[in-house]
């Protein structure tokens, strides 16, 4: 078993909340916190993104493109790579 470490958050969750506002797009956002709260990043995952995309109204496809592109972004700034832009 893995035990807890110590965290030190990289953002305070001004800065966070403030880096989710520029750095990503509207919907972006919209489709990261519709996946969060489908249960998408749960292990095992509540829901498929096909599930969440129909939530949503939008097709797998552009499910698929809007959290890639969040994803990249977040991990971008967590590993100073940049955003990709």
């Amino acid at each position: 078993k893995q035990g807890k470490e110590s965290f030190s958050p990289l953002f305070s969750e001004s800065a966070f909340r403030q880096v989710l506002e520029t750095e990503l797009t509207e919907r972006q956002r919209e489709v990261l916190r519709a996946a969060y709260d489908a249960g998408y990043y749960e292990w095992p995952r509540e829901c498929t993104g096909t599930d969440v995309a129909e939530d949503l109204g939008i097709t797998s496809a552009t499910f698929s493109e809007h959290i890639h592109a969040a994803e990249r972004k977040l991990l971008g700034l967590l590993f100073d790579t940049g955003t990709g832009q």
